[in-house]
């Protein structure tokens, strides 16, 4: 359980809030996804990483520099770029 499986970033522009199903719970707009523990064996291959378990956790509102450059804030995107995708996808908000 010390190894991160994988991680992911939310960009469904249509959950913005936690729901309680993990499949969009995961993919909460603007949050920072990661699992931790096993990687692997529950898509049928053998596991890259074996552990006791398997545990998803969501960070809601983080804030994220590249470079010291800020691209979201708080949960909320920042960067020039990022924001006008923002306004083309129509996320409540933006």
């Amino acid at each position: 359980m010390f190894r991160i499986a994988h991680g992911s970033r939310g960009f469904n522009p249509g959950v913005l809030a936690p729901t309680g199903g993990i499949v969009e719970d995961e993919r909460v707009f603007g949050c920072v996804e990661l699992g931790i523990g096993t990687e692997g064996a529950w898509i049928g291959s053998e596991p890259r990483v074996a552990a006791a378990a398997h545990n998803d956790g969501s960070v809601l509102g983080p804030s994220i520099y590249l470079d010291g450059v800020a691209i979201e804030e708080n949960g909320r995107y920042v960067h020039p770029e990022l924001l006008g995708i923002c306004r083309d996808l129509g996320v409540v908000g933006y």
